[in-house]
């Protein structure tokens, strides 16, 4: 997999995910967060930045990271900077807009040297999960057409704080791609220039997840971003 560009990494202990999911949960105010989009079908980006807020104020993301550090270890390096304001994910049933599509981080300024996790809050199947051209991470920028798509995001709004494009980019042609499918407790591991996205959840339950990115300290990167300039820590 690694061959791919990606990996599926089980964290040995999934407890902080589990709390995680429940302060998400305390503040819907629903038995279960997969049924997110039973009592909220309208423009949810306030409160998701309200929940992504909440979760950067827990300290839970970087918990779970460093949890299992000696993994990030061995993978990018022993002197790490963190993404301060981890990006919260919501993905409701045949909701297009709650995704991104299919992209490469790198066509919007992201590095290789930098690393993305996708940590899993409810567990994904072939309709829900994210979805990856394997190999693509190899592939140089034109080796994939794109022209541009809509849905765009002003710069510095709440859409673009939380991980929206505001120049977004679609590929010209469709390319093979495969669903990862993650259970909690899981997260899916890989470079910014692999071909990664959801065009829409097509399963009955809303998908949530945690993005956070990783880089070594003595990377060569541009460290402040658009959306934050304090983006890393």
């Amino acid at each position: 997999m690694l061959d791919d560009g990606w990996q599926v990494h089980r964290f040995p202990d999934k407890s902080l995910i589990e709390d995680a999911r429940e302060l998400i949960r305390s503040k819907i105010k629903l038995a279960r967060i997969e049924d997110f989009h039973l009592g909220y079908s309208t423009d949810i980006l306030p409160l998701q930045y309200k929940l992504s807020s909440e979760l950067t104020r827990s300290g839970l993301v970087r918990a779970i990271v460093e949890s299992d550090k000696d993994f990030f270890f061995t993978l990018i390096g022993t002197e790490l900077h963190i993404q301060k304001f981890p990006y919260l994910r919501i993905a409701r049933p045949s909701r297009p807009e709650d995704n991104i599509g299919m992209h490469r981080d790198t066509w919007y300024g992201s590095s290789p040297h930098e690393i993305n996790v996708s940590i899993a809050l409810t567990a994904t199947d072939e309709k829900s999960a994210l979805r990856v051209v394997p190999g693509s991470h190899a592939k140089p920028e034109d080796f994939y057409p794109t022209t541009s798509r809509g849905n765009a995001h002003p710069k510095h709004s709440i859409g673009h704080q939380l991980g929206f494009l505001y120049a977004p980019k679609k590929l010209i042609e469709p390319v093979p791609d495969i669903a990862i499918h993650l259970e909690i407790g899981e997260a899916l591991v890989f470079g910014p220039s692999l071909i990664h996205g959801q065009e829409v959840n097509n399963s009955e339950s809303t998908r949530f997840s945690v993005d956070v990115r990783l880089v070594d300290s003595f990377a060569p990167i541009r460290w402040e971003r658009t959306a934050r300039s304090d983006y890393y820590e």
